[in-house]
């Protein structure tokens, strides 16, 4: 939590509402419990990360260049 101080996690209140973390450790605790979902986890750690990874998104789609190296590697296989 470098950046910001905190993470809120804001799953619909039928899945228990927003919580805000303020120390990694908790956020764990929550999440080897079960009690945070790997979802609502995802959504809240891509808010803050898009903003910050939105320039380097740019060039691939202002330069031709970069759009089709981008093309080729969204061709190759993601291992899961």
């Amino acid at each position: 939590f470098p950046v910001h101080g905190h993470l809120l996690i804001t799953p619909p209140e039928q899945h228990g509402g927003a919580k805000m973390y303020e120390s990694f450790d908790a956020l764990e605790a929550d999440y080897v419990e079960g009690a945070l979902p790997p979802r609502d986890l995802n959504h809240a750690v891509a808010r803050p990360i898009n903003p910050m990874i939105h320039p380097v998104r740019d060039p691939f789609a202002s330069n031709p260049e970069a759009a089709a190296l981008l093309k080729t590697l969204r061709g190759y296989p993601i291992p899961r």
